[in-house]
Formats: structure tokens, C-alpha cells, sequence
């Protein structure tokens, strides 16, 4: 797979989602892992940007976990403020019902 991104001076944004699965039968439940980035509001002129990302592991078990991360650059006169923010889920599946 080849990709190129193009970005554009001011107010770009995109998205990016993959999916890979993996089965050990046809008849199984598929393994499947997964990537979504998001960015929005991308300024290449000032450096600022709003973007998300999250990798998640989706297990034939119930047994899922997904990490997302999330940055903002917002340019404030001479310095640059970078918010970020990292997060984990975690499922469990017991008798069909999920717990966080």
C-alpha cells in the first residue's frame, strides 16, 4: 500500500481508517485490529492542528482494548500550546455482557 498525503496552507482535514482481520477458520470469529486518525483544523502557515488517533485490538474472546490519543497545537503568539491527552478501554466479555 502507497500512500502520499497532500496538505493544503490552512483548514485542512482528513481522516484515515484501516482494518486488518485475521480468522483461524472460515467459520471462526475474526481477530481484527484496527486504526482511525482524524485531524481537522490544520494550519501548516501557523503549525496548529486538531487531530485524534486510536488503535484498537478486537479479540474473537471479548477480550478488547483500544488506546486513543489526542493532541492539539494552538499557536499563542510566540509559543505553541500542545494539549494531548491518552486514553485506554478495556472489554471483557462474560455471558454476553460487556464491562468497561
Amino acid at each position: 500500500m502507497d500512500r502520499t498525503l497532500h496538505l493544503r496552507p490552512t483548514n485542512s482535514e482528513g481522516d484515515v481508517k484501516l482494518e486488518l482481520t485475521a480468522q483461524t477458520s472460515a467459520s471462526s470469529e475474526p481477530a481484527k485490529v484496527t486504526f482511525e486518525f482524524a485531524a481537522k483544523n490544520v494550519d501548516t502557515k501557523q503549525y496548529s492542528f486538531d487531530g485524534q488517533s486510536k488503535l484498537a485490538y478486537y479479540s474473537p474472546t471479548g477480550k478488547d482494548v483500544a488506546i486513543i490519543f489526542a493532541a492539539t497545537n494552538i499557536p499563542q503568539r510566540e509559543q505553541r500550546v500542545i494539549k494531548a491527552q491518552v486514553s485506554t478501554n478495556a472489554t471483557r466479555t462474560s455471558s454476553g455482557n460487556k464491562t468497561k
